[in-house]
């Protein structure tokens, strides 16, 4: 996040968001997991914001989209 307080880690079923850590120690913070309910080739996350994030997905067929995900 810009504010370097949240990491976000992005599968192609979840979104996994990690804060409350120290240093770089990001598996002893607070763990988040969203599990989406679309299965694609995801390729990239980033913030837009503070509680919203865009991603993208390939396009394998379907797909090839940009997603707007809101908290």
């Amino acid at each position: 996040s810009a504010d370097g307080l949240t990491l976000a880690l992005l599968t192609n079923s979840d979104l996994f968001l990690f804060s409350d850590f120290k240093d770089d120690d990001f598996l002893n913070g607070n763990e988040e997991q969203l599990e989406f309910k679309h299965h694609s080739q995801k390729e990239g996350v980033c913030f837009e914001g503070t509680n919203s994030f865009l991603i993208t997905d390939e396009d394998t067929g379907f797909g090839g989209n940009i997603y707007r995900l809101e908290l």
